[in-house]
């Protein structure tokens, strides 16, 4: 009986965290479009379009090979793959939950963030949509939950007549590593860079727009200015369209390795997101830029931006900091891309920019006293979806011009369903250029 009902309390609240750094389940905005393949409107400019999800929002399939140290009731063995990331029979408290945390948490070993011995991860319908359009899977039923970037692909599909998988298509990466492990031979970025070309030729030979959330526009930004050539990017790359790209991070992903989430669900295991989230390079991407700006106030000492190595060694977690300094020496996630790019976020929305703690020494295991916000879209502060802007300065904008769109009140997760949103993505696709 109380299996049944946390079930059915994960299926409707899964992840529903209104401030967290994860794409949350069901959180989102609900979703206008029905599902569908595309219309019978047919617009002869229409480019294809290629989109990268932020932290969390890509479905990941598992598959495991005498996976070690598992925890009781979870298996060691896998007949094929498995959703993993996420599926409501993982949400299971004390019962399935450690199951997701041990199979999910990755290890860093010999300066690399990689998946355990014997469980190996891959992104879900790589190519396709259903690893970006929904994230999440039911156990029972195998119906998708977690509307994420359907509303965009329906929007498209009505509006153009895109096809799923042809003209639209999802680069679901691995968002549990970093640009190091990405870059390494036959790593995510490999794949991306095939899927784009694949994407190219399968369409007369049409430049394609890389669309980015969150920290997919991070993704789809390095790989621009360290993987490729820019003979590549004049060839295959139409533009760079970034939808609330978190390009100087942000306070809320140390905060809540510091202290945990439970993504506001009592039953959530928030030590258990807390202890992967401190293995994750994805996470450790999202970290703030070094700035003077405070963010964790303790009575005894505050922590700004710039003392992240002191910050995780106080939290007893030095591991943290080394994951920082590994995926931050590969890249600069401010530097231009060198291609056209459309930067659009939301502002005038506060957004947490620091954390007080009531009585301890240092960052562990409390809850946060009182929070500090600034402008931004609810989760990345202004300071650090505006560096999308600064491209104009580093790039020829005769030949690459950046354009900026601020939408007020538009959050970080709603801008991949706003109505306003999803109309300028449109004009940009079908503009023809």
């Amino acid at each position: 009986m109380h299996t049944a009902i946390a079930l059915i309390l994960f299926c409707t609240l899964a992840l529903s965290k209104k401030n967290g750094m994860f794409i949350g389940l069901d959180n989102l905005p609900k979703q206008p479009f029905e599902y569908r393949m595309g219309s019978n409107e047919d617009n002869p400019n229409r480019a294809p379009v290629i989109f990268c999800g932020g932290l969390s929002g890509g479905a990941l399939m598992f598959k495991k090979d005498n996976l070690q140290d598992t925890p009781t009731l979870c298996t060691k063995s896998s007949d094929d793959f498995y959703q993993g990331w996420i599926n409501t029979g993982l949400l299971v408290p004390k019962i399935t939950q450690p199951c997701l945390f041990h199979e999910i948490e990755p290890v860093f070993v010999n300066g690399s963030v990689q998946s355990k011995p014997g469980i190996t991860v891959v992104p879900k319908d790589y190519g396709g949509h259903e690893g970006v359009t929904y994230i999440g899977t039911t156990a029972l039923t195998g119906i998708n939950i977690g509307g994420y970037a359907i509303s965009l692909f329906n929007y498209l599909a009505d509006k153009a007549g895109y096809k799923f998988g042809e003209d639209l298509r999802g680069a679901n990466y691995d968002w549990r590593l970093g640009p190091k492990e990405y870059s390494r031979p036959n790593g995510d970025y490999h794949n991306f860079k095939n899927l784009i070309e694949e994407t190219y030729n399968k369409n007369s030979n049409k430049r394609v727009h890389l669309i980015g959330h969150s920290l997919g526009g991070c993704y789809i930004q390095t790989f621009l200015t360290t993987y490729v050539s820019q003979e590549w990017k004049d060839k295959y790359v139409s533009s760079l369209i970034s939808l609330a790209g978190s390009y100087l991070g942000a306070p809320m992903a140390a905060i809540e390795m510091a202290t945990g989430t439970s993504f506001g669900i009592p039953m959530f295991d928030k030590d258990g997101v807390k202890r992967v989230m401190r293995k994750m390079g994805g996470a450790a991407w999202m970290l703030p830029t070094p700035n003077d700006e405070v963010m964790y106030i303790t009575p005894k000492r505050n922590y700004t931006n710039s003392q992240l190595k002191e910050f995780f060694q106080d939290m007893k977690s030095p591991e943290t900091f080394e994951i920082y300094q590994n995926e931050m020496e590969f890249g600069e996630k401010t530097k231009a891309p060198s291609v056209p790019v459309y930067c659009m976020y939301g502002v005038g929305s506060p957004t947490v920019t620091a954390a007080k703690m009531p009585e301890a020494d240092a960052p562990t295991n409390i809850d946060v006293d009182e929070i500090i916000k600034q402008d931004g879209d609810e989760t990345v502060p202004f300071y650090s979806l505006s560096a999308c802007d600064a491209f104009a300065n580093n790039q020829d904008q005769n030949k690459y011009p950046v354009v900026v769109d601020r939408f007020k009140g538009v959050t970080h997760r709603g801008i991949v369903s706003d109505a306003k949103i999803l109309e300028r993505v449109l004009n940009i696709v079908t503009s023809n250029k």
